[in-house]
This record gives structure tokens, C-alpha cells and sequence, in this order.
């Protein structure tokens, strides 16, 4: 990793060195020119100061060309260096120094988003932002809110597995998007939105004839007048015929023209992303039929892209003022453009959204298949199809944790009637484990890697109760918006088990803590005896041992725990912690002792019975 971006840093300042040397004699040559110029001028007749000036401007010419071909080199190499350096960030969890790929919407009540640190500071997006485009973010994004069926999960496991192998492809796909940059989704959706609507100047027949016959006029009768066929400019007539007809429509013009390059340049250069993905040679199923779907009809995406662009490029002519009026009131151009454009758009404009959802899909797949490859103990989940919903993961770890520091423990949940509680002390461990188990099955139905030695899961429906908030704006306290969340879980718990297909995976942490300890422990065994009952399997953490031993749920509860070790030092008391999942129930608390440690002497505080 740092072998390879360290290269290309060299790489860089190679070409950088050659791209300075070119500026710079571009600059003298250009100079020379001018110099010889002159001295053609107070020389008279002497040959010598125009030779002189024909090989300055040769030699301009092609310093010129270096210069702008060592540019694109150094920007290239640059771009190189930058993929690997972020990838070192991602693998050192360097959250600070890595951008998420763009701005995402979490569902107000959407079951895990907000729970499990999808987005945000550290977060599964910033782990796997090698996505550069809107389609390549936008899928990546559904597929971790939304389960994939296990055929579809298969599917993206082997063309995972067979990109991160494909080290090359990955690096050209991630710099070419660096060089594009960011568009942004909102450019993309108008841009297929033009695609796919129905022409505006083709609807209108008279004005695409006009369009051609007013330039043939124009030109015909000043042809005429040149050559003594007409005494008088007749040629004006269809000039000002032209520009009458263009006055009235030229706000629906531009606004075509603007809709067509959708007011991004970087979406006209997807077609080199395109031309990358046609280029290899996939073997899973899954990446050939996305490749396919660039080459329908036997055109290459990339290459109607590239007539694109190039139709595109002639309306830049428009930013050009002056120019554009003189060429435009001669010839029409603004039509003819817009005539070549909509006729390219009836060609492929029902194409558009398949090219850019194949994009997507394998910039996605790339993202997994680099997380896969720089975390080679990370292993490709078993999901299993037949038999009772479960959990089975040994060395599972948080995948958000610098390798270095996170502790991997053996988990199983599951089977359905039984539910895996967690007790320990503060800061023991017991929510990362609870969101390791279910960012690690996100992770799994997305069809990527998880953080374990080996995981075995069944098809399910991830819910979490874990980061619940009040609101002030709606006037929701925290135990009610608890009692919303467990609502929804409840509610998903008795519909799969009515149906049958998916079971609900609940996380549950520390629930239901904004209200009294008496009535909350009534009404949290009758939450978890109806989520047994509707055949869910889940996790609990809890502070209250007194779940494990209640009648209703003795005999459905594997108890576990996390433990710490107390040692008094110098600046007092000091707590450590392993990190260790223990068979059993808590047999250790701290609060009081982190009360001491940050200061709250308790032997201070009296309470009044």
C-alpha cells in the first residue's frame, strides 16, 4: 500500500519535473518568436529572422503538446498516490482525514441506519468510500438499508471475491473517478430525466426545416450578390427570418441545452468509466451481465458517450458571446446541435439509466472488494437457507475498530425462543459488541465481507433499538420514542413470523431506560416474551441481572458478559478491561469507582432516606 503510493509520488515528480521544463521553454520559444519577428521587421529582406520565427513557433507548438500531455500524466500519478493514501487512512481508521463519497438521506424510520453509524463521522460509508460517482454511492447506500435475497447475496460474494483480486482494475476505476470528481446525484437525475423525455425540437417538424432551410437561403443569395447575379443584399431577409424565429424560442433552447449537459462537464466524462468496464475480462456471472449491459445492440456504451461529448461540446459555442451570435444568426447553430443531441437521445436515451445502474453496481462491489482486500482476515459470510434462523460467527470484531484494537469474541443468536443477553459494567464492551453483530450482518446481506474468521447466517431483518432520541421539535420524550422503536420491532417480529420467510433479528440496548425501574422491567419482559414468541431471535444488553432469573424468561436467555479489573495506582483508582465475552452473567460493577475516577468523591454525597 504505501510501496505503491509512494511510487507514484515518485512518478509524479518525474513528469512534474518534465511538465515545468516544457512550461518553461514554451515560454522562451514563444519569446524567440517574437524576437525573430522583430527582427524580420528592421532587417529588410534577410531570410534568416523568418526561419527563425517558423522554428520558435514549431517549437512552441510542440512544447505546447508536452506540456498538456505531462499535465494529464502528473494529474494522472497524482491521482494514483491519492488512491492508496486514502486507502491507508481507511485502514488505520483515520476518520478524521477521510471524507464520506457524498451526502446521503437516512430514512426517518428506517429499523438500523442511524444505530449502527452507517454514515456520518466514523461510519461504514467513510470504510467504503472508494465509490466516486452518484450512481456508485446511491447503490452502495440501498444495499446497505435494504437485505439482499441470498441468490442476490451469493451473486455479489463471487464478483467481490473476484475484484479483489483485480488490483489494477480497482486502481484505474478509482483514479479515472478521482479525475472526473464529484457529480452530484441531483445532476445525474436530470440528466436521465432529459434522456428520457420526448423531444423538443424533433416534436416540432417546421422548425427543424427552417433550421436548415434559412442557412441554405442565406447562403444562396449571398453567393448570388457576390457574384453579380442580385444587385441588392437579399441575403438579410432569411438572415433576420433566422434571428426572428430564434429570439421567441431561445429560453427553451438554452434550457435544453442545459438539460442535456446536464450543467456538468464531469457527467460527459463517464464514458471513460465506461470504457474501463468494457475493457475486462469478468468471470463471475454477475460482473459479465453488468459488463453486458454496456454493449447492447453491439455499440459500446462508452463509445455513444463519446459521440455525446462530443455533440456537447459543440454547445459550449454558446459561452462564447460574440462568436456564438455572428455563427449562430448565420447557420442556426443552436438548432442543428440540439437536432443532434435529441437524435442521439431517441438512440439511447431508454439505455441511459441501465448504463449508469451497471456503474453503480460495480463501483459498489469495487468498494467491498476493497475493504476485502485490505483486511485479508475478514471472511466472506456462509448464508445459510434451510433450517432456523441463527447467528454463528467466531472472531467477530466491530468493523469500524482499528484492527490493532479490536477484540474478536466467539457469538451465536439464535435459534428462534432463545435470545443472547449481555451484561457488564460500564464501558465493558457490551453496545460495540451489539453493534458489531449487527453491522457485521448488514455487512453479510450486502453481499461483502465481515469482520470474523468465519460467520454463518441466516436470511434476516435487522432491527436496533440502540441510538434512540427524544425530540424537542415534536415533543417526543426518550421513553416514548423508545416505545415507538420497540413498536416497530415488535410489530416486524409478528409479521415475518406470520409469513415465514425472513426472521427479525432485534438488537436491543439497555431499552427502555427513560422511565422507572420498577415498570421498566415489567414492560421489558413482556417485550421479549411476545419477540420470542413471534419467533424472532435477538441480542439484549442490560444493567439489570434480574432479566436472566424472571420466570417468563429463565429458561429462554443465554447470559452472557463482559468484565473489568480494578487496580489502585498512584493517581488512584484505575480500571482495565479485556474485552472478553464470558459464559454467565456480570459478576462486576464500576459506576461508583468511574464516579471517583472523574472526580465525584461519593463519600462527599449523603443520601437522605
Amino acid at each position: 500500500m504505501r510501496a505503491r503510493r509512494a511510487t507514484y509520488m515518485a512518478d509524479a515528480a518525474r513528469v512534474g519535473e518534465r511538465n515545468r521544463w516544457a512550461m518553461h521553454g514554451r515560454l522562451i520559444a514563444f519569446l524567440g518568436a517574437i524576437t525573430c519577428l522583430v527582427w524580420a521587421a528592421v532587417s529588410g529582406h534577410s531570410l534568416l529572422p523568418f526561419v527563425g520565427t517558423a522554428l520558435c513557433s514549431v517549437a512552441f507548438v510542440l512544447l505546447v503538446t508536452v506540456h498538456g500531455k505531462t499535465g494529464w500524466e502528473m494529474r494522472w500519478y497524482d491521482a494514483l498516490a491519492e488512491v492508496w493514501e486514502d486507502a491507508e487512512k481507511r485502514l488505520l481508521r483515520d476518520w478524521g482525514r477521510l471524507t464520506q463519497p457524498g451526502a446521503v438521506m437516512v430514512p426517518d424510520e428506517h429499523p438500523y441506519a442511524a444505530d449502527l453509524n452507517l454514515s456520518g463521522h466514523a461510519s461504514v460509508l467513510k470504510l467504503l468510500g472508494t465509490v466516486r460517482t452518484a450512481p456508485g454511492l446511491e447503490t452502495l447506500w440501498s444495499w446497505l438499508l435494504e437485505a439482499a435475497s441470498p441468490a442476490t447475496i451469493l451473486q455479489r460474494q463471487e464478483a467481490v471475491t473476484e475484484l479483489a483480486g483485480r488490483l489494477d482494475f480497482r486502481e484505474q476505476l478509482l483514479a479515472r473517478g478521482r479525475l472526473i470528481g464529484p457529480v452530484r446525484s441531483q445532476v445525474v437525475e436530470g440528466f436521465v430525466a432529459w434522456a428520457l423525455e420526448k423531444p423538443w425540437l424533433l416534436g416540432r417538424p417546421w422548425l427543424v426545416w427552417s433550421a436548415s432551410l434559412i442557412p441554405a437561403a442565406t447562403l444562396v443569395l449571398f453567393v448570388a450578390q457576390v457574384v453579380g447575379w442580385l444587385a441588392y443584399p437579399f441575403w438579410l431577409l432569411p438572415l433576420f427570418a433566422g434571428i426572428a424565429v430564434t429570439v421567441p424560442l431561445r429560453q427553451g433552447i438554452d434550457d435544453q441545452l442545459d438539460r442535456a449537459s446536464s450543467g456538468d462537464t464531469g457527467l460527459r466524462r463517464y464514458g471513460e468509466l465506461f470504457e474501463l468496464l468494457s475493457s475486462e475480462q469478468f468471470r463471475s456471472p454477475l460482473l459479465a451481465a453488468l459488463q453486458r449491459e454496456l454493449s447492447g445492440e453491439g455499440v459500446t456504451a462508452h463509445a455513444r458517450m463519446r459521440k455525446f461529448s462530443r455533440v456537447l461540446a459543440c454547445a459550449d459555442l454558446r459561452h462564447s458571446d460574440l462568436m456564438h451570435f455572428a455563427i449562430h444568426a448565420v447557420t442556426l447553430w443552436d438548432f442543428h446541435v440540439l437536432r443532434s443531441l435529441e437524435q442521439w437521445k431517441l438512440a439511447n436515451g431508454s439505455h441511459i439509466e441501465s448504463w449508469l445502474s451497471a456503474l453503480g453496481s460495480i463501483e459498489a462491489l469495487a468498494a467491498f472488494a476493497a475493504v476485502a482486500f485490505s483486511h485479508p482476515d475478514w471472511r466472506i459470510p456462509e448464508i445459510v437457507r434451510d433450517g432456523e434462523s441463527m447467528i454463528a460467527a467466531e472472531g467477530l470484531g466491530h468493523p469500524l475498530l482499528h484492527p490493532d484494537v479490536c477484540v474478536a469474541n466467539d457469538v451465536t443468536v439464535g435459534p428462534p425462543g432463545t435470545l443472547l443477553l449481555i451484561s457488564g459494567s460500564n464501558m465493558s464492551g457490551k453496545s460495540t459488541l451489539l453493534r458489531a453483530i449487527g453491522l457485521n450482518t448488514v455487512l453479510a446481506q450486502a453481499g461483502g465481507p465481515v469482520c470474523a474468521r468465519r460467520m454463518r447466517l441466516s436470511p434476516l431483518d435487522v432491527y436496533a433499538s440502540v441510538n434512540v432520541q427524544d425530540s424537542l421539535e415534536r415533543g417526543v420524550s426518550l421513553f416514548m420514542a423508545e416505545l415507538t422503536r420497540v413498536k416497530q420491532i415488535v410489530d416486524a417480529a409478528r409479521r415475518a413470523g406470520s409469513q415465514g420467510d425472513r426472521q427479525t433479528l432485534y438488537l436491543l440496548d439497555d431499552v427502555l431506560h427513560g422511565t422507572n425501574t420498577g415498570e421498566r422491567q415489567i414492560a421489558v419482559r413482556r417485550i421479549l416474551r411476545g419477540l420470542l414468541d413471534a419467533g424472532a431471535i435477538g441480542v439484549v444488553t442490560t444493567h439489570d441481572l434480574a432479566l436472566a432469573s424472571s420466570a417468563d424468561l429463565e429458561s429462554a436467555c443465554r447470559a452472557v458478559h463482559f468484565r473489568e479489573t480494578a487496580e489502585m495506582g498512584e493517581a488512584g483508582p484505575r480500571l482495565s478491561f479485556d474485552y472478553q465475552l464470558r459464559p454467565g452473567l456480570a459478576v462486576t460493577t464500576n459506576a461508583l469507582k468511574l464516579m471517583e475516577m472523574v472526580g465525584i468523591d461519593d463519600r462527599r454525597l449523603t443520601i437522605d432516606d
